[in-house]
């Protein structure tokens, strides 16, 4: 709320003519009053007084406004959302949290199911228990037309009970800012009457696996995406097969997407935002498809959580736009001399003490131990491409050997001679730090 805001009116309380009472006399109060009304009109000093509440009012909303530091998010509401995203990164063998988190929002009819079979179908090839009428009853495995094949619990010709399936067939996943169909392995869950229901896991064909809630043989509800070394990797809700709502996706080195998926639930929106490991720093604005078109510096406000998911408020504060920027081969960055807002908060380069040893990484404040302070960031090359030199000084500021992930490629990061100064690179200061292979800090 800025000044504008503030509306002083001054009514007239002058009767029209048509409606005044011509035989009652002005009222006028006794001078001890300080107030004196005479023919409805107010006193100068009323108005005066008016216009002053009406300043300091002004001034006080001008100067919330303006503070860089002022922050809503409560200690109690923060140590709430840490302990959250704690619970959720523990990976459990055994886990159901899905069981805990039903959605009421009912299915769209026509919604597509990961598993499409039945027992009704024809050329099925089964082995197992069965009853006294020859049907599917008890412990069994049974192998459709098509090579799927379910291993699980039976009644009366039904699957109905625990169960896991081996399919080829394709589902919706969210895959780094937006939807993307991926090849199913196996399926571990309850089968109610021939349908998948409630709580179970859907492994994918890159060992990514989806903790979900079935409804129906749809995903439908709560979910948690776990890479193939059980790491977490995004966090939602799905609706007749979709995620939606608000989203969690888990980034290569401790930060996150956080907002509101857009109808087809891809990462698109004018509100959406990057949150820094802190999880109280953001770059907040448009996104399109995982990818930030122009985005602002923020910090979270407020943390309210909704249907297992924590959502956040975040404010605007002062600062230059940012975009996604990617490191090429040449170009290191369009925007070398753009300071990382959450570096600013925490790390500062500056003079040794020992003049010989040159720059040097600082901490600005205490921070306690296992915390990301800076990002190493650089030129993209291929191993072909880098050349190794037989000093350790020139290749100082090369991370050679990346291992290659299905997210990151083979090869080096380098910060070439050009871009080493602060002076002309500062855009990330984690290269600050590795300047030698003997310790000096803890």
């Amino acid at each position: 709320m800025g000044h504008d805001a503030v509306k002083i009116e001054i009514i007239d309380a002058n009767l029209a003519s048509e409606n005044a009472a011509s035989t009652l006399p002005t009222v006028v109060r006794s001078p001890r009053s300080k107030m004196t009304y005479n023919k409805g009109n107010e006193s100068i000093a009323h108005v005066k007084a008016r216009q002053e509440d009406s300043t300091k009012l002004s001034s006080l909303i001008s100067e919330l406004e303006e503070r860089p530091n002022y922050n809503l998010l409560s200690d109690t509401m923060f140590e709430q959302l840490q302990q959250w995203k704690s619970s959720l990164e523990t990976w459990d063998e055994n886990q159901l949290d899905g069981m805990k988190h039903k959605t009421c929002i009912p299915l769209k009819v026509g919604s597509r199911p990961i598993d499409p079979h039945s027992m009704k179908e024809r050329n099925l090839n089964y082995k197992g228990e069965k009853n006294f009428y020859s049907k599917p009853h008890g412990q069994g495995k049974v192998i459709f037309e098509n090579g799927d094949w379910m291993c699980g619990e039976f009644v009366d010709g039904m699957r109905h009970g625990l169960g896991t399936m081996k399919t080829g067939l394709e589902f919706a996943r969210y895959l780094d800012g937006r939807v993307d169909y991926c090849k199913v392995s196996f399926i571990d869950g309850t089968f109610v009457a021939d349908k998948l229901e409630g709580p179970g896991k859907i492994e994918c064909d890159n060992k990514d696996v989806l903790v979900c809630n079935f409804v129906q043989g749809v995903v439908h509800g709560f979910t948690k995406l776990f890479d193939s070394n059980k790491k977490l990797k995004q966090v939602c809700w799905y609706q007749n097969g979709l995620p939606y709502g608000y989203s969690w996706q888990f980034c290569q080195g401790g930060g996150c997407l956080v907002g509101e998926l857009d109808q087809f639930g891809n990462f698109s929106g004018s509100q959406m935002a990057f949150l820094y490991p802190d999880l109280k720093t953001g770059l907040y604005g448009v996104f399109s498809c995982g990818r930030m078109v122009s985005a602002g510096p923020a910090s979270v406000q407020l943390a309210t959580k909704r249907d297992n998911i924590f959502c956040l408020q975040f404010k605007r504060l002062t600062g230059s736009g940012y975009n996604f920027d990617l490191a090429t081969k040449q170009i290191i960055s369009s925007r070398p001399l753009l300071r990382d807002p959450y570096e600013m908060e925490h790390v500062v380069v500056a003079q040794c003490k020992d003049i010989h040893k040159g720059e040097g990484l600082f901490a600005r404040k205490y921070v306690p131990a296992n915390t990301i302070l800076a990002f190493y960031n650089g030129v993209k090359l291929e191993g072909k491409d880098c050349i190794k030199s037989d000093t350790w000084e020139e290749d100082a500021y090369k991370i050679m050997d990346l291992l290659e992930t299905e997210e990151t490629e083979s090869g080096v990061l380098d910060i070439p001679p050009e871009y080493q100064d602060t002076q002309h690179y500062c855009a990330s200061l984690a290269h600050k730090a590795n300047h030698s292979f003997k310790p000096n800090a803890s």
